[in-house]
């Protein structure tokens, strides 16, 4: 019984480190869109070719990561 007392608390600990680094990752991304959507146009000019590149490679691989978009 201690071995599955003790199993259950290593994946309570393993699912609440995942959902805390979920969460910083999501914290993370709100505020970089804050900033890319609050920065002056012309500020952002030359690089948004760049960034909306680097976004949707990111975009793509963390769909296929968690599996695709489920509607």
């Amino acid at each position: 019984m201690a071995t599955n007392e003790r199993s259950s608390v290593d994946t309570d600990k393993i699912n609440a480190a995942l959902n805390d680094e979920r969460d910083r990752i999501v914290i993370g991304l709100r505020r970089l869109a804050d900033r890319i959507e609050a920065a002056p146009l012309e500020r952002v000019s030359e690089g948004l070719t760049w960034i909306a590149t680097g976004a949707e490679t990111l975009i793509r691989t963390v769909e296929r990561a968690l599996g695709g978009v489920k509607r």
